[in-house]
């Protein structure tokens, strides 16, 4: 099993609350949407031998996981693309939410828990 800080799932979470509050976005990601990016993250820190998650992979996977998950406002896309749009609805969330900084050496459980 992979584990996520609980520190990383608070903020992994903020970051898909914030999708919600953003004039760009007339609907954002919903709990699912937190689900699937927690789920995704594990999987990518698996394949990367880690059996942890840390703030970058949530942060690499937030755009493939989460935007097809989002609705934006007509008017937002006008003068812009779909995918600079999805970059900026990243930046935004993750000016927004403020990134965890766990102590891996301590966060992480034992071997023998994970």
């Amino acid at each position: 099993d992979v584990y996520v800080d609980p520190l990383l799932l608070d903020w992994l979470v903020g970051l898909v609350r914030a999708t919600r509050d953003l004039e760009s976005v007339t609907l954002g990601a919903s709990v699912r949407g937190s689900l699937a990016l927690e789920r995704v993250a594990r999987g990518w820190a698996l394949v990367h031998g880690r059996a942890h998650v840390e703030p970058a992979d949530v942060e690499q996977l937030f755009v493939p996981a989460l935007g097809h998950r989002l609705i934006f406002d007509p008017f937002a896309l006008t003068n812009t693309s779909a995918a600079e749009l999805l970059d900026e609805v990243k930046a935004a969330c993750l000016a927004r939410v403020q990134r965890p900084e766990p102590d891996w050496d301590e966060a992480r459980p034992p071997a023998s828990a994970a």
